[in-house]
């Protein structure tokens, strides 16, 4: 467990909301929705706060909630870790070498999103997010029209580039852009 040293206040429970289209973490009959367990992490661009969806299911629009002295410009990612680092708004995130997808969405652990620049309303200590997809989803489908590979069983799929497509990558949260992975 990693502790946090704050300064500036006590802890205040805040409530930000998420649900512009196209960025959630799981596709259900082709419909972007954030899942039940998701969690997003909100920084002040040199600390990590968890902030926990409240849905009680799937949904397309949901809030998040978590404690946080935090005030001024803040920010907000996807998917939250407790060993992500942060420092002068730059975070670096991991993207799985090897990832697990099902039938019908992709692997909603590297998907990296940030939202813009928000400030907190100091009365409701509410804030509505707009999210950013900083890379691409790839889906592969395998089908057999032709029966040619019928007998056969794809235990995997490999993809190659010039330039590697899985490890750490640095996120500029002012910006919403990364750098190298």
């Amino acid at each position: 467990q990693k502790e946090e040293t704050l300064t500036g206040g006590d802890f205040v429970k805040v409530t930000l909301s998420a649900g512009n289209p196209g960025t959630r973490t799981v596709l259900v009959e082709g419909a972007p929705y954030w899942k039940t367990d998701d969690a997003i992490g909100v920084s002040d661009g040199n600390t990590n706060h968890k902030f926990d969806n409240d849905a009680q299911e799937q949904t397309a629009h949901t809030t998040f909630t978590g404690e946080t002295s935090l005030a001024g410009e803040l920010y907000a990612y996807y998917p939250y870790s407790l060993s992500t680092q942060i420092s002068s708004g730059t975070l670096n995130l991991d993207i799985m070498p090897e990832q697990h997808p099902s039938l019908t969405s992709f692997d909603s652990s590297s998907d990296i999103m940030v939202a813009k620049p928000f400030v907190l309303e100091s009365a409701s200590k509410t804030a509505s997010l707009e999210f950013a997809r900083l890379g691409a989803i790839v889906k592969i489908v395998l089908s057999d029209l032709s029966s040619e590979l019928s007998a056969d069983i794809v235990k995997s799929v490999s993809l190659t580039a010039d330039k590697s497509l899985a490890g750490s990558i640095p996120v500029d949260l002012a910006a919403q852009t990364t750098g190298e992975v």
